[in-house]
């Protein structure tokens, strides 16, 4: 699967049943690309659902919600659910993608704990992030910069090639 800007659910588990089952949920999206810093901001969210038609009581629960390149991040709570989806917990983090092929992907999980009925149980799933075009070059084009991927001839065939300039005497990624 990948990730779009709409929360997507990338796995649930039971937990357990009280007149509807109960199930902790993770979800997660992404909210924009850095091309010049190859990252992607992504949050990442935990969910209970319930499937009954009443709610459920219990005195507390708590769980944790965590993913890749966010700190992780524990929740709580002691009131009521009601029928369908309640959010938790939702964290954001950075993540980077690999520098040659513009590709990253995320793992996640959320866990929810009712520790006065013993239910308990861990949602944990994966899914890829669009990749970030790594040979994307600007170039001056009539007073407007544009976007174009460089190619270089190579025995009498073109490959898509990446720019580098020097900068301060490094060597940086040509954007």
């Amino acid at each position: 699967m990948t990730l779009t800007k709409s929360y997507q659910l990338l796995k649930e588990a039971y937990l357990g049943n009280s007149y509807g089952s109960v199930y902790i949920r993770i979800y997660a999206k992404y909210s924009e690309q850095d091309e010049t810093n190859l990252t992607s901001t992504v949050q990442y969210q935990a969910r209970a659902y319930f499937s009954g038609n009443s709610y459920i009581l219990d005195a507390q629960s708590n769980g944790t919600v965590s993913g890749t390149g966010a700190t992780s991040s524990n929740y709580s709570k002691s009131s009521r659910y009601e029928p369908g989806e309640t959010v938790l917990g939702t964290i954001t983090g950075t993540v980077s993608h690999n520098p040659d092929t513009g590709q990253a992907s995320i793992t996640a999980s959320a866990s929810l704990n009712f520790p006065n009925w013993g239910w308990s149980n861990t949602a944990s799933g994966s899914a890829d992030l669009p990749p970030i075009e790594t040979s994307t070059l600007r170039l001056g084009v009539n007073n407007q910069w544009v976007k174009a991927t460089p190619y270089l001839g190579v025995n009498g065939q073109w490959v898509k090639c990446k720019a580098y300039l020097g900068v301060n005497n490094t060597w940086k990624k040509g954007v």
